[in-house]
């Protein structure tokens, strides 16, 4: 009997340990989701308020070719060719500040008449290379750094410092 009783108290601890250990890979992954989430908020509030700051320059008059033009870019890249990439190459196309081309690490699907290059080899030579990709600025700016000679700009600080 006390074999039994000691079978079903060794099958039950186990059975626990089991459930524990279930339910804490369950709490990582969710802490996951969580972090993925957050994340998710926090760029989407940095693109909300650049994209206001923009709005507000426009409104004023003021477009971004006045920056190119003040710091002596005449050749530009950009960096991301999504929502941000699309409107700044809608600002610059009837400007004198020529896109030579642009960089999407998802060049494939990408449809524009511009070359497209992805961050796999050296980049065509451009005064600047702007990033429109803006939360992950950071990140994308050190790879660059390793692919071309041209300034990295943030499109964030572009928008920010045009006055």
């Amino acid at each position: 009997m006390k074999e039994r009783e000691a079978l079903i108290f060794i099958t039950c601890g186990l059975l626990f340990l089991v459930a524990l250990l279930a339910t804490i890979i369950k709490c990582r992954k969710e802490k996951k989701k969580l972090s993925s989430l957050h994340d998710t908020v926090i760029k989407n509030d940095v693109l909300f308020k650049t994209c206001v700051q923009w709005v507000s320059l426009r409104q004023k008059g003021l477009s971004l070719v006045s920056f190119f033009h003040k710091y002596g870019y005449q050749t530009i890249a950009i960096y991301g060719m999504g929502v941000l990439g699309e409107r700044l190459v809608d600002e610059l196309k009837e400007s004198d500040i020529a896109i030579k081309y642009v960089i999407d690490r998802n060049a494939v699907n990408i449809i524009t008449d511009f070359d497209i290059y992805d961050m796999s080899g050296a980049l065509p030579a451009t005064d600047a290379i702007v990033v429109t990709a803006i939360y992950h600025f950071d990140m994308i700016e050190q790879r660059l750094k390793k692919l071309t000679n041209a300034a990295i700009l943030s499109l964030e600080d572009i928008i920010y410092v045009t006055d």
